[in-house]
């Protein structure tokens, strides 16, 4: 018996039975944060608003909006949230498994994309210096053993003012975990960038008054003049003889 032709038109149906079925995909389910969290809890997990978010959002959509819906890209809002979190809390571990639910090579090239995506907003929000100005070739330093009135008000303006370098620093610090934890990434590719990002978020709740409450005691530096003396030297001297005298 010739089963050839039979097993041919058996195949050509069975292919397109086979074209004709919709394939289901299971995508993983996300939960959307601006729902699912009150304003504190969303706060507390992604250090801003989430008016501000939005706002952030609007910054640089232009430059991480999906180009295609396929798969269920993750909206410039999500891709800024998951960026947001790991900034706050300096774990990849934390993004894997946390509502957004995204495979760990997605978060790698996320964190990637919103960082330089921030990064170019560097010179939008921070404010340098004009490069026209003069360079100074000295540095000030506290002295060691003051003893004459000015000297000892020049040395707590010195302090007082390194004192509030040194508390911005610990603000930013505290909002974005990954940088006192430290950054395990590649110097070049992804930790600068991190640092300048942060600096930009930093400076935009600053713009916003979305600021957080911190314990002051954390953040009070006190400033001992060992740790900041330098070598001193002859030219170093006569400049800070003559800014001590403004103290008098």
């Amino acid at each position: 018996m010739d089963f050839s032709s039979s097993s041919d038109s058996s195949d050509e149906e069975l292919f397109e039975i086979l074209e004709n079925i919709e394939v289901v995909r299971n995508f993983r389910v996300r939960n959307d944060p601006f729902v699912e969290y009150s304003e504190g809890e969303f706060r507390d997990r992604f250090r801003f608003t989430k008016n501000t978010v939005n706002y952030l959002v609007q910054l640089i959509t232009d430059d991480i909006r999906p180009t295609t819906h396929r798969n269920r890209s993750l909206s410039v809002a999500e891709q800024l949230l998951l960026t947001l979190r790991f900034y706050a809390t300096g774990s990849f571990q934390i993004l894997i498994e946390d509502d957004l639910n995204v495979h760990k090579s997605t978060v790698c090239r996320v964190l990637r994309r919103v960082t330089y995506a921030l990064a170019r907003l560097a010179p939008q929000f921070i404010k340098l210096p004009d490069t026209d100005e003069e360079i100074r070739q000295y540095l000030l330093t506290p002295l060691l053993h003051p003893v004459l009135p000015e000297e000892q008000r020049y040395n707590a303006a010195y302090i007082a003012t390194r004192n509030t370098v040194e508390r911005t620093f610990g603000v930013w610090k505290r909002r974005f975990a990954c940088l006192s934890l430290g950054l395990r990434t590649n110097i070049e590719a992804l930790s600068l960038p991190i640092i300048v990002a942060t600096a930009v978020l930093h400076n935009i709740a600053i713009l916003r008054n979305d600021l957080e409450e911190f314990d002051e005691e954390l953040l009070n530096i006190d400033a001992e003049v060992n740790d900041i003396f330098a070598e001193e030297n002859g030219g170093g001297n006569a400049v800070r003889r003559a800014v001590i005298n403004l103290f008098r």
